[in-house]
Parts: C-alpha cells; structure tokens; sequence
C-alpha cells in the first residue's frame, strides 16, 4: 500500500474519531481541525492518483475511462457553482463530507481497479474488525450515555461487508469476529434508531446465499442449508423487531429510540413530503444540477427545522432551504444533475454485469453485489459522502471494471504470504 493511501486512511481515522467523541471536552477544542483533515486527505488521494499517474496505469477499459474522465471533469465543474463567499464558509465547504469530501471516493475506482490493493483491505480490514470487537461493550455503553456518535464509530469497520459476502474464505476464529461485529452493528443501530443501516446490513445475507449457491465448488448443500438458516433467522428476528418486539426494552432514550425504530415500520415517509418538494423545487435545474454547494427549498422543512444559529451558518443557509436531501439519487441530481447521475449509473450497472458475468474469481462477484446494495439503498439513503462505505462502492466498481481483477487468481487477495512480499 503506497503512503499516499496510508496517509488518507491515518486521516480518515482520525476524522472519524473526532465525530464519534466530539461531546468530549478535550475532542471538541479540535472539533473544526477535522475540515482540514479531509482537505489534507484529499490532497494526498489527489498525488496518488493524478501525480503518479494511476489514473492511465491501471487495466479498466478505454470506454470506461472515457465516462470517468467526463464524471470527474463535470464535479471539478461543479465545485465553482456558486460557492461560499467567505473564507470559514469555503473551508467548510471545501472539508464537509457531504460537500467537496463527499467527491474525494469517486478516485478510489481507480484504486480498487489494482488486484494488491484488495490483499492490503482484506487483511488490514480484519485488524480494524477485531479492534473494533474488543471495544464493543464499551462503545454501546458510550451510545447510551451519549458519548459516542454510533455513525462515526461504525464508520470504521463498514468494510464488513466484504468478509459477509467472502465468508467462506474467512477461518473459523475470523468467522467468530465478523458475527460478532455483524451483531454489534446491529444492537448499536437497534438503540440508535437507525433503521436503514440495520436493513442495509441484513441484506447481505440472503446475498451470501446467492453466493454460495454461484459457487460450483461447492462441496456440499450443508453450507448452503446453513446460510439459508441464518438468513432466515435474521429476517425473522427483523420482523419481529418491526413489529413491536422490543417496546418494552430499555428505558428513556434508549426506549425511545427502540419505539421511533419499530412504530415506523416499512414506511417510507420521504415519499410524502421529500420528493414531492424535491421536484417542485427543482423543475429547471434537473438535467445538470445545483452544483456541489447548491440547495433546495422544502415547505416542509421550512415548518419542521429549527431556527439556524447564525455564528454556525458559515455557508448561509436560508430558512427552508437544504444542502442534503435524504436520498443518494436526489442529492446527486441536486449536486450535478441527472447527467452526472447517469454517468455515474453507467459505471455502476456495468460494473455488475462485469463482475457478476464476465469475473473468473468470486471476490468480484462479491463486489458486485455492494454495487448493488448500494443502489438499492440509494432510494432511501446512502447520499455522496466522505465515508468508507462510500469509498467501498467505488473500489468495487474499479475491481469489477478491472481485466486485472477480474481475471485474477483468489489465492492473490486472500494469501497473507503474497501481501507480505509486495509491501
């Protein structure tokens, strides 16, 4: 793993650190520094690619770096659309991870198009994963008490997915560790009443099973028989959880939480009062945009949001006007229209037709399936941010672009000796 990369991820940690304490006295004096971490990130993702030239060395197709290039060329366009005019509001601007940090992922495709790269994540990923177990009791206690942000912890280890959809690759002690963080995950969204990640996580099983059955390796039906249980449970064990299941659990906030998570069941209340304003709002500015500062006004919001402390308002929001829609495909027409959403759709779809058809390993097959969860939660959620699961959708689209990865040997990605030898 070249520094550049290691630089961006030191930085991203300590990002993510700073928002999951920053209630904490001694975090929060260096609260704003975290502007210029992603900034400083961004200059080093920056060298990686351009300087060294990994954008032209690497095996994804001329089509393919043709759609990047002009993705990538109309976000630049787009950074000067009306941006801040002063100096806090540009800093902000500039370091906000739905903002300008929010594009700095988008160069990891070029990144996750290298096979060596996958072998770094693989087992580093796991470090962070144990890490993260052996902290577990303590990070739910902080989350109860509120001193943890849940996002940002999780944050770190959102990699889990790919050892979820690689799970026969893991030993049984790593095995042990990816549940145990599986589950974790999912008590700290249960208590911090985040009901879209605790749906993006469960439907990585049924996408294991489908795995598992794509393998022709396959010794046996017993694995498959046993995926399919858990699978079964799991959603069985969500079913009950949306059904009131745990009303009496807890008590105060946690209780509240509990109650917000399970009263609003399946429903999707943005169709009611987001979308509705969304396209109001944006009827002439669809095709290309508002640019990466732009906004969009919502009577809703206006009537729900509190009053904005202006020593705080650095980027000049007005009353009733958003910078973040609660949806990754409209806050991506609002930042660069629908021409950059199709670009973006084209690199995606292919991706997981290459991966999932055209890939003689099945670690890419697994990274088609992020792709596609990824997508899929794109309707409710999962907006352009700087954040690692962001960072994993476009590292697999470069492993399924690739030739490179896709025709590469497992035993490269998974073999710890290799990864020892290229470093």
């Amino acid at each position: 793993m070249s520094k550049n990369i290691k630089y961006f991820l030191i930085l991203h940690i300590i990002w993510s650190l700073v928002f999951a304490f920053n209630t904490l006295p001694i975090i929060s004096v260096i609260y704003n520094l975290n502007f210029f971490f992603v900034i400083l990130s961004g200059f080093f993702l920056f060298k990686e690619v351009f300087y060294k030239k990994l954008y032209r060395k690497n095996h994804i197709p001329v089509f393919f770096k043709f759609i990047i290039g002009i993705l990538i060329i109309w976000i630049f366009f787009n950074l000067f659309k009306d941006p801040p005019s002063n100096f806090k509001g540009f800093i902000r601007f500039l370091g906000g991870r739905y903002y300008v940090g929010a594009w700095y992922p988008i160069l990891f495709i070029y990144i996750g198009s290298k096979t060596q790269i996958w072998s770094h994540i693989w087992f580093r990923g796991f470090k962070l994963i144990r890490l993260f177990v052996v902290f577990t009791p303590l990070i739910i206690f902080g989350i109860i008490f509120e001193i943890v942000s849940w996002s940002f912890v999780v944050n770190l280890v959102l990699i889990l997915p790919l050892f979820i959809l690689n799970w026969e690759e893991l030993s049984n002690k790593k095995k042990i560790y990816v549940f145990i963080c599986f589950i974790g995950i999912i008590i700290m969204a249960l208590i911090s009443s985040a009901r879209a990640e605790t749906i993006r996580l469960l439907i990585y099983i049924p996408f294991l099973y489908l795995l598992v059955i794509f393998r022709k390796r396959q010794r046996s039906n017993f694995q498959g028989i046993k995926i399919l249980f858990i699978m079964t449970s799991l959603l069985a064990f969500s079913y009950y959880i949306y059904n009131g299941g745990f009303k009496s659990i807890g008590n105060g906030k946690i209780r509240n939480n509990i109650a917000e998570f399970e009263s609003q069941g399946f429903e999707n209340t943005r169709e009611k009062y987001v979308y509705p304003d969304f396209f109001l709002d944006m009827k002439g500015d669809m095709l290309f945009g508002r640019g990466l500062n732009g906004t969009t006004y919502s009577y809703i919001f206006e009537n729900v949001m509190e009053n904005v402390d202006e020593t705080s308002n650095s980027l000049g929001v007005k009353p009733g006007y958003r910078r973040e829609v609660e949806s990754g495909y409209l806050q991506t027409i609002l930042k660069i229209g629908l021409f950059g959403l199709v670009l973006k759709l084209v690199l995606a779809l292919s991706a997981i037709y290459l991966g999932l058809f055209k890939s003689n390993n099945f670690f890419v097959k697994s990274c088609a399936f992020i792709i596609i969860e990824w997508l899929f939660s794109m309707y409710p959620s999962s907006l352009p941010e700087y954040r690692v699961s962001y960072i994993l959708f476009w590292l697999c689209i470069g492993a399924c672009l690739s030739r490179e990865t896709r025709l590469a040997k497992s035993s490269i990605i998974f073999t710890k000796n290799i990864t020892r030898n290229k470093n």
